[in-house]
Protein backbone atom coordinates (compact mmCIF):
# COMPACT_ATOMS: atom_id res chain seq x y z
CA UNK A 1 0.00 0.00 0.00
CA UNK A 2 1.40 3.54 -0.89
CA UNK A 3 2.24 6.60 1.32
CA UNK A 4 0.70 8.84 -0.24
CA UNK A 5 -2.75 9.45 -2.61
CA UNK A 6 -0.41 9.31 -6.09
CA UNK A 7 -0.46 5.89 -5.46
CA UNK A 8 -4.15 5.34 -5.05
CA UNK A 9 -4.92 7.82 -8.14
CA UNK A 10 -1.68 8.24 -10.16
CA UNK A 11 -3.37 10.52 -12.86
CA UNK A 12 -4.68 13.01 -10.74
CA UNK A 13 -2.21 15.50 -11.18
CA UNK A 14 -2.15 14.65 -14.96
CA UNK A 15 -6.07 14.92 -15.17
CA UNK A 16 -5.82 18.71 -13.51
CA UNK A 17 -3.00 19.74 -15.78
CA UNK A 18 -5.38 19.19 -18.23
CA UNK A 19 -7.59 22.26 -17.67
CA UNK A 20 -4.39 24.77 -17.35
CA UNK A 21 -5.65 25.97 -20.59
CA UNK A 22 -9.07 27.07 -19.96
CA UNK A 23 -9.51 30.33 -20.62
CA UNK A 24 -12.64 30.50 -18.18
CA UNK A 25 -11.08 30.62 -14.98
CA UNK A 26 -14.91 29.86 -13.30
CA UNK A 27 -14.69 26.71 -15.26
CA UNK A 28 -11.19 25.64 -15.08
CA UNK A 29 -11.53 25.81 -10.97
CA UNK A 30 -14.97 23.68 -11.19
CA UNK A 31 -13.19 21.13 -13.37
CA UNK A 32 -10.54 20.78 -10.64
CA UNK A 33 -12.60 20.52 -8.04
CA UNK A 34 -14.52 17.50 -9.78
CA UNK A 35 -11.62 15.78 -10.72
CA UNK A 36 -10.87 15.62 -7.17
CA UNK A 37 -14.00 14.76 -5.99
CA UNK A 38 -13.16 11.75 -8.04
CA UNK A 39 -10.17 11.08 -7.01
CA UNK A 40 -11.44 10.99 -3.39
CA UNK A 41 -14.66 8.64 -4.14
CA UNK A 42 -12.32 6.65 -5.72
CA UNK A 43 -9.73 5.96 -2.45
CA UNK A 44 -11.92 6.96 0.32
CA UNK A 45 -12.29 4.19 2.86
CA UNK A 46 -16.07 3.50 4.05
CA UNK A 47 -15.10 3.88 7.61
CA UNK A 48 -11.37 4.32 8.94
CA UNK A 49 -12.34 3.77 12.64
CA UNK A 50 -12.79 0.35 12.05
CA UNK A 51 -9.34 0.03 10.72
CA UNK A 52 -5.84 -0.30 13.25
CA UNK A 53 -4.05 2.47 14.32
CA UNK A 54 -1.33 2.19 11.30
CA UNK A 55 -3.90 2.49 8.80
CA UNK A 56 -5.66 5.25 10.30
CA UNK A 57 -2.28 7.32 10.45
CA UNK A 58 -1.54 6.54 7.04
CA UNK A 59 -4.75 7.85 5.58
CA UNK A 60 -5.35 10.76 7.55
CA UNK A 61 -1.35 12.09 7.65
CA UNK A 62 -0.60 11.13 4.22
CA UNK A 63 -3.03 9.81 1.38
CA UNK A 64 -6.13 11.89 2.61
CA UNK A 65 -4.87 15.90 3.33
CA UNK A 66 -3.46 16.18 -0.35
CA UNK A 67 -6.65 15.53 -1.63
CA UNK A 68 -8.85 17.45 0.54
CA UNK A 69 -6.55 20.75 0.66
CA UNK A 70 -7.18 20.35 -3.09
CA UNK A 71 -11.33 20.94 -2.75
CA UNK A 72 -10.35 23.95 -0.13
CA UNK A 73 -7.78 25.64 -2.13
CA UNK A 74 -9.89 25.19 -5.54
CA UNK A 75 -13.09 26.36 -4.01
CA UNK A 76 -11.19 29.29 -2.48
CA UNK A 77 -10.00 30.00 -5.68
CA UNK A 78 -13.75 29.73 -6.92
CA UNK A 79 -14.68 32.45 -4.75
CA UNK A 80 -11.32 34.27 -4.90
CA UNK A 81 -12.39 34.54 -9.28
CA UNK A 82 -15.90 35.58 -8.24
CA UNK A 83 -14.66 38.52 -6.30
CA UNK A 84 -12.49 39.71 -9.52
CA UNK A 85 -15.26 39.17 -11.85
CA UNK A 86 -18.08 40.63 -10.16
CA UNK A 87 -16.69 42.89 -7.53
CA UNK A 88 -15.85 46.64 -7.70
CA UNK A 89 -11.65 47.04 -7.19
CA UNK A 90 -12.59 48.43 -3.13
CA UNK A 91 -14.59 44.98 -2.29
CA UNK A 92 -11.56 42.89 -4.01
CA UNK A 93 -9.23 44.52 -2.19
CA UNK A 94 -11.66 43.93 1.27
CA UNK A 95 -12.08 40.30 0.35
CA UNK A 96 -8.80 39.43 -0.52
CA UNK A 97 -7.56 41.60 2.61
CA UNK A 98 -9.89 39.12 4.78
CA UNK A 99 -9.21 36.10 3.09
CA UNK A 100 -5.11 36.22 3.85
CA UNK A 101 -6.50 37.64 7.59
CA UNK A 102 -7.57 34.21 7.99
CA UNK A 103 -4.38 32.02 6.51
CA UNK A 104 -2.43 34.43 8.60
CA UNK A 105 -4.85 33.71 11.97
CA UNK A 106 -4.82 29.84 10.97
CA UNK A 107 -0.85 29.97 11.06
CA UNK A 108 -0.38 32.09 14.05
CA UNK A 109 -3.48 29.79 16.06
CA UNK A 110 -1.95 26.53 15.14
CA UNK A 111 1.46 27.43 15.70
CA UNK A 112 1.95 24.08 17.59
CA UNK A 113 0.59 22.03 14.68
CA UNK A 114 2.71 23.89 12.12
CA UNK A 115 5.87 23.37 13.54
CA UNK A 116 5.14 20.18 14.32
CA UNK A 117 4.35 19.75 10.60
CA UNK A 118 7.45 21.26 9.07
CA UNK A 119 9.91 19.48 11.82
CA UNK A 120 8.82 16.17 10.33
CA UNK A 121 7.92 14.92 13.82
CA UNK A 122 6.18 11.83 13.96
CA UNK A 123 6.40 10.99 17.56
CA UNK A 124 2.23 12.85 18.21
CA UNK A 125 0.36 11.41 15.05
CA UNK A 126 -1.47 8.69 16.71
CA UNK A 127 -2.67 11.58 18.60
CA UNK A 128 -3.10 13.63 15.98
CA UNK A 129 -4.52 11.26 13.10
CA UNK A 130 -6.14 8.65 14.94
CA UNK A 131 -9.81 8.66 16.02
CA UNK A 132 -8.68 9.39 19.73
CA UNK A 133 -8.57 12.66 18.28
CA UNK A 134 -11.54 14.22 19.35
CA UNK A 135 -10.92 17.93 19.15
CA UNK A 136 -12.74 20.61 17.43
CA UNK A 137 -12.23 20.96 14.00
CA UNK A 138 -10.55 23.85 12.07
CA UNK A 139 -13.60 25.21 9.73
CA UNK A 140 -16.88 23.57 8.63
CA UNK A 141 -15.96 20.28 6.88
CA UNK A 142 -19.28 20.40 4.76
CA UNK A 143 -18.50 23.71 2.92
CA UNK A 144 -15.95 21.78 0.78
CA UNK A 145 -17.29 19.04 0.47
CA UNK A 146 -15.22 16.89 3.07
CA UNK A 147 -16.51 14.22 5.12
CA UNK A 148 -17.57 15.22 8.54
CA UNK A 149 -16.57 12.44 10.25
CA UNK A 150 -13.15 13.90 9.39
CA UNK A 151 -10.06 13.19 11.36
CA UNK A 152 -9.22 16.64 13.15
CA UNK A 153 -5.50 15.99 12.65
CA UNK A 154 -6.33 14.81 9.23
CA UNK A 155 -8.29 18.24 8.60
CA UNK A 156 -5.34 20.36 10.03
CA UNK A 157 -2.97 18.98 7.68
CA UNK A 158 -5.33 19.98 4.62
CA UNK A 159 -5.45 23.01 5.70
CA UNK A 160 -2.10 24.08 6.20
CA UNK A 161 -1.39 22.96 2.72
CA UNK A 162 -4.17 24.51 1.17
CA UNK A 163 -3.29 27.97 3.23
CA UNK A 164 0.18 27.72 2.18
CA UNK A 165 -0.60 27.91 -1.35
CA UNK A 166 -3.93 30.12 -0.96
CA UNK A 167 -1.69 32.71 1.33
CA UNK A 168 1.12 32.86 -1.50
CA UNK A 169 -1.48 33.28 -4.52
CA UNK A 170 -3.52 36.00 -2.04
CA UNK A 171 0.13 37.72 -1.77
CA UNK A 172 0.18 37.94 -5.74
CA UNK A 173 -2.77 39.37 -6.03
CA UNK A 174 -2.52 42.28 -3.68
CA UNK A 175 0.84 43.18 -5.15
CA UNK A 176 -0.58 43.30 -8.80
CA UNK A 177 -3.62 45.22 -7.57
CA UNK A 178 -1.01 47.91 -5.56
CA UNK A 179 1.22 47.80 -9.25
CA UNK A 180 -1.72 48.56 -11.27
CA UNK A 181 -2.85 51.12 -8.67
CA UNK A 182 0.59 53.03 -9.05
CA UNK A 183 0.61 52.66 -12.70
CA UNK A 184 -2.70 54.84 -12.72
CA UNK A 185 -0.71 57.69 -11.40
CA UNK A 186 2.11 57.28 -14.07
CA UNK A 187 2.21 60.23 -16.72
CA UNK A 188 4.73 60.17 -19.79
CA UNK A 189 5.78 63.60 -20.18
CA UNK A 190 5.96 63.33 -23.65
CA UNK A 191 3.94 63.03 -26.97
CA UNK A 192 2.28 59.72 -28.33
CA UNK A 193 5.24 59.48 -31.12
CA UNK A 194 7.30 59.70 -28.89
CA UNK A 195 5.81 56.23 -26.66
CA UNK A 196 5.48 54.86 -30.14
CA UNK A 197 8.82 55.73 -31.20
CA UNK A 198 9.91 53.62 -27.87
CA UNK A 199 8.18 51.19 -29.14
CA UNK A 200 10.48 50.60 -32.36
CA UNK A 201 13.51 50.54 -30.71
CA UNK A 202 12.37 47.78 -28.47
CA UNK A 203 11.63 45.62 -31.16
CA UNK A 204 14.62 46.51 -33.32
CA UNK A 205 17.06 45.62 -30.91
CA UNK A 206 14.91 42.54 -29.78
CA UNK A 207 15.11 44.72 -26.15
CA UNK A 208 11.89 42.44 -24.69
CA UNK A 209 10.65 38.76 -25.27
CA UNK A 210 7.94 36.95 -23.95
CA UNK A 211 8.10 33.32 -23.10
CA UNK A 212 11.56 33.30 -24.91
CA UNK A 213 10.30 34.85 -28.73
CA UNK A 214 10.90 38.36 -29.40
CA UNK A 215 7.52 40.27 -28.32
CA UNK A 216 5.67 41.84 -31.24
CA UNK A 217 5.84 45.27 -32.03
CA UNK A 218 1.79 44.82 -31.07
CA UNK A 219 2.51 43.36 -27.53
CA UNK A 220 5.11 45.89 -26.58
CA UNK A 221 3.09 48.63 -27.48
CA UNK A 222 0.15 47.04 -25.43
CA UNK A 223 3.00 47.02 -22.75
CA UNK A 224 3.30 50.37 -22.75
CA UNK A 225 -0.05 51.35 -23.28
CA UNK A 226 -0.40 49.79 -19.71
CA UNK A 227 2.91 50.75 -18.13
CA UNK A 228 1.91 54.71 -19.21
CA UNK A 229 -1.72 54.84 -18.47
CA UNK A 230 -2.47 56.15 -22.32
CA UNK A 231 -4.29 54.77 -24.99
CA UNK A 232 -3.08 55.14 -28.38
CA UNK A 233 -5.04 54.15 -31.06
CA UNK A 234 -3.39 55.46 -34.28
CA UNK A 235 -0.23 54.26 -32.76
CA UNK A 236 0.58 52.33 -36.73
CA UNK A 237 0.42 55.40 -38.39
CA UNK A 238 2.20 57.21 -35.80
CA UNK A 239 4.76 54.26 -36.37
CA UNK A 240 4.74 54.86 -40.32
CA UNK A 241 5.42 58.71 -40.10
CA UNK A 242 8.75 57.28 -37.82
CA UNK A 243 9.83 55.52 -40.49
CA UNK A 244 9.75 58.24 -43.08
CA UNK A 245 11.97 59.55 -40.83
CA UNK A 246 15.55 60.10 -42.18
CA UNK A 247 18.16 57.98 -40.72
CA UNK A 248 19.18 59.29 -36.83
CA UNK A 249 15.80 61.71 -37.07
CA UNK A 250 14.98 60.15 -33.45
CA UNK A 251 13.83 62.52 -31.83
CA UNK A 252 12.46 60.68 -28.06
CA UNK A 253 15.69 59.10 -28.43
CA UNK A 254 17.79 61.71 -29.47
CA UNK A 255 15.97 63.71 -26.86
CA UNK A 256 17.03 60.85 -23.89
CA UNK A 257 21.00 60.66 -25.08
CA UNK A 258 21.26 64.24 -25.31
CA UNK A 259 19.65 64.19 -21.30
CA UNK A 260 22.28 61.52 -20.46
CA UNK A 261 25.19 63.12 -21.93
CA UNK A 262 24.62 66.53 -19.95
CA UNK A 263 24.09 64.74 -17.05
CA UNK A 264 27.32 62.88 -17.33
CA UNK A 265 29.11 65.88 -18.44
CA UNK A 266 27.92 67.43 -14.75
CA UNK A 267 28.96 64.68 -12.96
CA UNK A 268 32.17 64.85 -14.33
CA UNK A 269 33.07 68.33 -13.52
CA UNK A 270 32.05 67.87 -10.25
CA UNK A 271 34.85 64.87 -9.89
CA UNK A 272 38.20 66.26 -8.31
CA UNK A 273 40.45 67.28 -9.49
CA UNK A 274 44.28 65.48 -9.54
Amino acid sequence: MEDTYEGYYPTLEEALSRYDGTAEPLERFSLCLREVDDAIAAIHPQDLREWDYKTQIRHNRDILPPLYSKLIFYSKCYNLEYENRFSTPEQRRLFKEGQLTMVRNFFRDQDHFCKYYFSGSTWQDSELYTYVNHTALTLNPAEFGIPENVNPGCLLKSCLLAYKEFGELLNQELEKSETQNNLLSVEFNHKDIDIVEMMLGYHASNSISIHGKPATRKQIMSMLETQFNRKIPNWEQLAQSIGNRKKGNFTFFSHILDALEKKQDGLEDKKPRQ
